[in-house]
């Protein structure tokens, strides 16, 4: 993690005149931004989307042999691309603004500060309040999750990574205060660190195939001449050569 300040105990006064509830909100908007994936209309626009959109074995989109391939192959590919492109642009701007926001909470990891306001605002949470071994524990947790991001390149798939963010920290310390009396072992808060680390993970990729199914639509219906290929930016009129 980013260390931004000298090692510092978590505690009541890291946290005294910290608003809980507003960087607790502020910090799970990615969450949120997750859930609309999976909620009306997004989620029915990637069901469409990615029952429609299937790829081969090639890992390349079927649609689009379909329409080079002429016949009734290409007039279902056409239709396809037909039903599901206005959809698909109109939710554009929204699936691009999931995807920047998603990719923040994946691979930007938490400030030393930030993480350690979150520890300490997780412990003031139980009924046991936190006394002089809170600074250890504190400690050893960040020690912990420093550790999911030092997997050396090329030894595990780049996928498997776990960067820990604000976001997925603070996903973490909502779960434990939701589930649990007392503080977590740093093995159950770094489970819940995972958890919500793979949440967002499966809703980012839910956010990419939607964006590559609005490219692979305006492929095909480029294809049959239902929209103009995009002008090249050196073909504008107002283009100024140096």
């Amino acid at each position: 993690m980013n260390a931004v300040s000298p090692i510092q105990p978590a505690g009541p006064a890291l946290a005294a005149h910290l608003d809980v509830r507003a960087m607790m909100r502020t910090l799970l908007a990615p969450f949120r931004v997750a859930r609309s994936l999976d909620q009306q209309p997004l989620g029915e626009l990637y069901v469409r989307a990615d029952g429609a959109l299937w790829m081969d074995h090639r890992r390349e989109y079927r649609i689009l042999d379909d329409v080079r391939s002429g016949g009734d192959r290409r007039e279902r590919a056409r239709a396809t691309a037909l039903a599901l492109h206005p959809d698909l642009s109109a939710a554009l701007p929204a699936i691009d603004e999931a995807r920047l926001a998603l990719h923040k909470a994946l691979t930007e990891p938490a400030p030393e500060i930030e993480a350690r306001l979150l520890i300490s605002a997780m412990l003031d949470g139980f009924r046991t309040k936190p006394n002089e071994g809170a600074a250890t524990y504190a400690d050893a947790l960040m020690f912990t999750l420093e550790e999911f991001e030092t997997v050396p390149k090329g030894e595990f798939d780049e996928r498997r990574r776990r960067i820990i963010s604000s976001s997925v920290m603070a996903a973490a310390v909502r779960k434990v205060w939701r589930e649990q009396t007392f503080a977590p072992s740093i093995f159950e808060f770094c489970t819940a660190c995972e958890d919500a680390h793979t949440y967002l993970r499966r809703a980012a990729h839910r956010a990419v195939k939607l964006s590559d199914a609005h490219d692979v639509v305006e492929d095909v219906l480029i294809e049959t001449g239902d929209l103009k290929p995009p002008v090249p930016v050196g073909d504008l009129d107002d283009d100024i050569p140096f």
